[in-house]
């Protein structure tokens, strides 16, 4: 007479009976918990942050949009640094020193704001319109308002002055004061016309730069018909 099985004997094959659900429901339990880590990931991504300081410029998605990695969702304007493309004669060029720090000053049209700048480099591509080289400009922390300095907005006009070299022994006349072959006419301290040769340092719209005078040299601005070295003249009052 053969002894009937033991209770743990009938619970292991009771158990081996439903041994595949227990492993489908393992593998079940295994994949909920990966699609819960894949959505945990997927709502972090829906966070986008930029890796500088920056300003919102324009928004092209909207709430509901469906985006994809190549999707543009707007336009970012970093706040640390502003540049500002600045085409300038190529005669200009000579008197620049690339790179020197805070040597710009930038002036809003109208006069409503004041900003620091430096020029960087000069881009390898001129200007479409003039066909001028082009300096880049750049301005630190352009969307920090101060008592003096505005907020700097997108695409505003500016002029821009740069600090150039320090050139002595020049002087500033009229550009209608420049004779042919580079020379000037003088008031002497005898009242007589004198020819004065001259180099021409620079350009800048009705004024010329030039070498050769002396502290208290008369130059002569008026257009005299026949003029010729030695000619007597009569200085107007007041005329220096």
């Amino acid at each position: 007479m053969e002894a009937p099985p033991s209770r743990r004997g009938a619970a292991a094959d009771f158990i081996g009976l439903f041994e595949p659900q227990l492993k489908a429901a393992q593998a079940a339990v295994k994949a909920a918990k990966a699609a819960r880590e894949k959505a945990r990931l997927d709502l972090a991504r829906t966070e986008i942050k930029a890796p500088f300081d920056c300003r919102v410029v324009r928004k092209l998605v909207d709430v509901g949009s469906v985006v994809g990695p190549a999707t543009k969702m707007g336009v970012l304007l970093g706040e640390r640094m502003a540049e500002a493309v600045v085409p300038l004669p190529s005669s200009d060029l000579q008197w620049l020193k690339l790179p020197a720090e805070a040597n710009c000053t930038l002036v809003a049209r109208g006069g409503r704001g004041f900003w620091r700048g430096r020029a960087v480099e000069l881009l390898p591509v001129v200007d479409e319109a003039g066909r001028m080289p082009r300096l880049l400009v750049e301005i630190p922390e352009p969307f920090t308002s101060h008592d003096r300095w505005p907020v700097l907005a997108e695409g505003s006009f500016v002029e821009v002055a740069v600090k150039g070299a320090l050139l002595k022994g020049v002087y500033r006349i009229p550009a209608s004061a420049l004779r042919r072959g580079h020379r000037v006419w003088l008031a002497g301290n005898d009242d007589r016309l004198h020819v004065v040769p001259v180099e021409v340092v620079r350009r800048q719209d009705d004024w010329v730069v030039v070498k050769g005078l002396h502290p208290g040299d008369r130059v002569i601005t008026t257009l005299i018909q026949g003029a010729a070295p030695g000619m007597k003249l009569r200085v107007a009052d007041g005329g220096s």
